[in-house]
């Protein structure tokens, strides 16, 4: 090892004998910057392999988070392949001071009180970080209650099977999952078996049938992954179009028409006010327009129910009453409403 480090110093050590030659002290800058390339390859592996050590730890840690989650439902009967819903949902769906938080323990949902009955469409509005989408969360268990109950009809969420709660409610995100597919497998994600007439009424409902119909291929056309080669507002239109096929008694809609233009998101309203009145349908809108429309208005700041207008208490007409001056919308939605801006 000496030798070897000998060998290694010895051009630094010959420039050093000869520092008074200018030839030698070329020399010298040669041979240190041929010794400097040849330590380049063995650092640039060793940065390589500490960032690879640094991405798996993260995704190591990401890992042993999942797997301490607690589970949903006992692991046995998740394999349990069930063809019939048990508990068939009828009624009211209805919240009992409820409330939830997440990991960190911020609370999500504070103290709500609402009965959300078929045939009426219910809207939420509120500001950014209000709970709107929180309190969607909640009916289909993937936010867990901290306190309080959610009924569907006599059936406590928190004790009927998973099985049974999510085949009988349809969710829309906010944030609409597309596959690398095709559009039919996009629609009929979880309904492989939904008839083409079946297809055909959820396109027409969702504005859909005019683009299907203008596409070379149909529903047969590829999409990308996360539907790149789809707009905004097409997106989320086909998510709808998923929810409604499952013709589900309660379906939850989160911010559906947010890219969609006045004309698109009229139509489908009204087409939802026509073909669903016998279902429970909540949704959350940041749109004035949407809200007038329904027929019942819950306003949310902190998690909390602010205030809750219905028709019947307008007197029987529209929520235009309490929905007319736009200011007083935009102050229930206002950023200042929610001290977690």
């Amino acid at each position: 090892m000496t030798a070897s480090a000998g060998s290694l110093l010895s051009p630094f050590c010959r420039g050093q004998r000869r520092r008074r030659s200018p030839v030698f002290n070329c020399l010298l800058d040669g041979e240190a910057y041929a010794y400097i390339g040849l330590l380049r390859s063995p650092l640039t592996n060793l940065a390589s392999t500490l960032t690879t050590l640094q991405q798996a730890a993260v995704s190591l840690r990401r890992t042993f988070e999942y797997l301490d989650s607690p589970v949903e439902q006992p692991p046995a009967s998740s394999y349990v392949r069930r063809s019939n819903v048990e508990a068939v949902f009828t009624g009211d769906l209805v919240f009992e001071a409820v409330s939830a938080c997440y990991s960190n323990n911020v609370p999500a949902l504070r103290g709500i009180s609402l009965t959300c009955s078929p045939g009426q469409i219910t809207c939420v509005v509120g500001s950014s970080g209000a709970g709107k989408s929180s309190l969607l969360r909640a009916v289909p268990r993937l936010l867990e209650l901290t306190s309080g109950t959610i009924r569907i009809g006599k059936h406590d969420t928190r004790t009927t099977s998973l099985h049974d709660l999510r085949n009988q409610i349809a969710y829309a995100p906010q944030e609409p999952a597309i596959i690398r597919g095709t559009l039919r497998q996009n629609l009929t994600l979880g309904m492989e078996a939904a008839s083409e007439a079946d297809i055909d009424a959820v396109l027409e409902a969702c504005v859909l049938g005019p683009l299907c119909r203008d596409l070379p291929y149909g529903l047969d056309t590829a999409v990308a992954e996360w539907g790149a080669s789809l707009s905004g507002g097409q997106r989320q239109r086909i998510s709808l179009a998923r929810a409604l096929l499952r013709n589900a008694h309660v379906l939850l809609l989160d911010e559906i028409t947010a890219n969609l233009d006045p004309a698109t998101e009229n139509e489908i309203v009204s087409n939802l006010q026509k073909h669903y009145r016998n279902r429970i349908l909540l949704m959350v809108t940041h749109r004035p327009t949407v809200a007038e429309r329904a027929d019942q208005v819950v306003s949310m700041v902190s998690g909390k129910i602010e205030q809750t207008t219905s028709k019947q208490s307008s007197q029987g007409g529209s929520l235009s009453v309490s929905l007319s001056d736009r200011d007083t919308f935009i102050s229930l939605a206002s950023p200042q409403a929610s001290p977690w801006q």
